[in-house]
């Protein structure tokens, strides 16, 4: 199967072409593209970028990542159904224009490894009927949502009073006090913190090792690329159970935003501006 990557910036070098390497996906089967002609090393091995220009024809059933700054993703998404709408195709957080979604019938999967990595650790949480999900300085916007939601199930009401935050949901409440800074962040649920999972060699190699500091939030940033390695898995066998769509990838974006909108900052910033 080959895989075709549009974008060459710090997502395709940092995190998908470690997770594709961990996966056993040999680098004959990389086409990486972009803007402008270049290489890259990612891995101790060298990758010739081509221009996008270049890219005229996609095989039936490959993947296609689409790694471009959210302004764009839609140019780059209608090019892709011209060459070939039977690829399957991933687009990277966040889905900011409600016009992408509608681009086709067909379901286009969205990148957000943050809620496959939430499901993978549902697995080993004691989960109730009824759960509280709470974040210390370890919440960062659509990813955050998503996080949330692939534990809790979808949410119906988000509400943002002195600086704290509430997502309602199906399995549960969340609740996020902070600004992001995962480094000194904490992850509870049912007031148990949620700790650093166990993971084998070849994981550890993946997230670049351990350290004395570990902590499902400090490393939060490295371990979501748990959660895209099975993001592609998935989209592999096309299993669709813990894939988001770009309906519901657009529907977090608004959540995210909703939430800030109405944070203690925010308001803050509103009266400032209107008084001073």
């Amino acid at each position: 199967m080959n895989f075709y990557i549009i974008g060459a910036g710090r997502r395709v070098q940092q995190d998908l072409i470690p997770v594709l390497k961990s996966m056993g996906v040999g680098s004959s089967l990389i086409n990486i593209y972009a803007k402008n002609k270049k290489t890259i090393f990612v891995k101790d091995e060298l990758y010739i970028v081509n221009k996008l220009n270049f890219l005229q024809k996609i095989e039936d059933n490959s993947i296609v990542y689409i790694a471009v700054p959210p302004n764009a993703s839609e140019f780059i998404l209608k090019k892709i159904i011209d060459i070939n709408n039977n690829s399957k195709i991933i687009i990277d957080t966040p889905i900011i224009n409600e016009s992408i979604v509608k681009l086709s019938k067909k379901k286009y999967w969205v990148a957000e490894d943050a809620y496959n990595l939430g499901k993978l650790l549902s697995n080993n949480l004691n989960l109730k009927r009824f759960n509280l999900l709470f974040f210390q300085r370890s919440f960062f916007s659509y990813h955050g949502v998503a996080f949330v939601e692939s534990i809790l199930s979808t949410s119906f009401f988000i509400f943002s009073i002195l600086g704290i935050r509430f997502m309602f949901c199906k399995k549960g409440i969340a609740v996020i006090i902070g600004k992001r800074q995962y480094e000194r962040g904490n992850i509870y649920l049912n007031f148990s913190k949620i700790y650093f999972p166990k993971l084998n060699q070849k994981e550890i190699n993946l997230i670049g090792g351990l350290s004395d500091y570990d902590s499902l939030s400090y490393r939060f940033l490295e371990l979501k690329r748990l959660g895209l390695r099975d993001l592609v898995s998935d989209v592999i066998l096309s299993n669709e159970k813990n894939l988001i769509d770009l309906k519901v990838g657009y529907t977090q974006f608004l959540k995210s935003n909703k939430m800030s909108k109405y944070s203690l900052g925010r308001i803050s910033y509103l009266i400032y501006k209107k008084f001073f």
